[in-house]
């Protein structure tokens, strides 16, 4: 698991200060990744997008606050990583948003410039997830377990390295 030692910026404003900045997640080795079924910020009339429909793919999923600096600072990295692989369809990032006001999403998606699927996440997703501190991504691999959790700021060659392992899998 890596961790950054400054996972968290300031506690956002929202009811979810309870269990934010509170350490490390998740144990050691592959679990299954829980599912999900939720809102493309995009899409919100469409159809929820479910983990399941993600299957078969190496996901990059950040779960993200509007309010966290630590967040804002990881995305131009997360950014880099969708483009990298953008013309693979075996890779995707994917972001959980975790505000309630879906307006503070759609201008930060936009002033940040996100280039991949951003999703709305609420207070369960956080606890399925066993989110404690933002930013916290997962990496999950195409048969769909989870095989790395990041908390904190990670640098692109991080998230790089550990998607090339997995594609090297057999």
């Amino acid at each position: 698991m890596r961790k950054h030692p400054s996972a968290c910026s300031r506690v956002p404003v929202i009811p979810l200060s309870l269990f934010l900045c509170l350490g490390p997640v998740l144990g050691e080795g592959l679990e299954k990744a829980p599912g999900f079924s939720l809102k493309n910020i995009e899409k919100l009339e469409g159809n929820a997008v479910t983990l399941s429909s993600l299957e078969g793919k190496v996901v990059l999923l950040n779960v993200f606050t509007t309010t966290c600096d630590i967040c804002r600072a990881e995305f131009p990295n997360l950014i880099a990583v969708n483009e990298k692989y953008s013309k693979r369809e075996d890779v995707q990032v994917v972001g959980i948003a975790i505000d309630p006001m879906i307006e503070a999403v759609e201008s930060l998606v936009r002033a940040a410039g996100i280039n991949y699927t951003v999703l709305m996440g609420e207070l369960e997703t956080l606890v399925t997830w066993k989110v404690k501190a933002f930013p916290t991504s997962f990496l999950i691999n195409k048969r769909g377990l989870i095989s790395q959790q990041y908390v904190g700021l990670h640098d692109k060659s991080v998230f790089v390295s550990d998607i090339e392992e997995i594609l090297g899998e057999k």
